[in-house]
């Protein structure tokens, strides 16, 4: 599957109108966003690496909705989060000579923060609050999961967790098909 048919497939599930306009708003640029890294070093960190993070996440999410062992959870913050967990990493880097740089601000902000803020930019925009927000704007700041791995706050609903997880089935899975790629020295 596509990275376009994966975006509509993750548009058609989320009920929500307004939650789908500000999907809608925060990727308007997709031919931009699929150049785009997901980090300098650490995972996917290759121009297009972020597409193909958010691929990842949405695809293990897919793959779980289709089993009844997961429809209670709310469907709306787990694919929005997936798509906006990153979101603030569009354009905090800089390709350079010698790779990429951090941005001015992805230096002094950070990605979560910088996440969190553009998805309440979006929200008041589209004039999207409440219990959902709420959920997803967590779901953003606990990607990571844990406080020394740079979340302000630790997952706290099940969805949070699910998030948090595809993330390190993506990152750390990627990791290991990057390790093994290299050549072996031998002994």
């Amino acid at each position: 599957r596509d990275w376009h048919n994966l975006f509509a497939w993750a548009k058609e599930t989320i009920k929500d109108k307004k939650l789908k306009v500000l999907i809608d708003k925060a990727y308007f640029d997709l031919v931009a966003i699929e150049k785009e890294i997901a980090s300098r070093h650490y995972h996917h960190a290759f121009e297009g690496g972020y597409i193909l993070h958010v691929s990842e996440m949405l695809e293990v999410a897919f793959g779980l909705y289709k089993t009844c062992f997961y429809k209670h959870l709310d469907w709306d913050v787990i694919i929005a989060t997936i798509l906006l967990h990153d979101i603030g990493k569009i354009g905090a880097y800089k390709k350079t000579n010698e790779g990429y740089e951090y941005s001015y601000e992805a230096k002094n902000l950070d990605h979560l923060n910088m996440s969190f803020a553009r998805f309440s930019v979006l929200a008041e925009e589209v004039k999207f609050s409440g219990k959902l927000a709420t959920h997803i704007g967590h779901g953003i700041l606990s990607h990571h999961g844990r406080k020394e791995w740079g979340s302000p706050v630790e997952p706290k609903t099940p969805e949070a967790w699910f998030v948090h997880l595809t993330d390190m089935i993506s990152s750390r899975c990627t990791n290991f098909r990057s390790n093994e790629e290299q050549p072996k020295e031998r002994k």
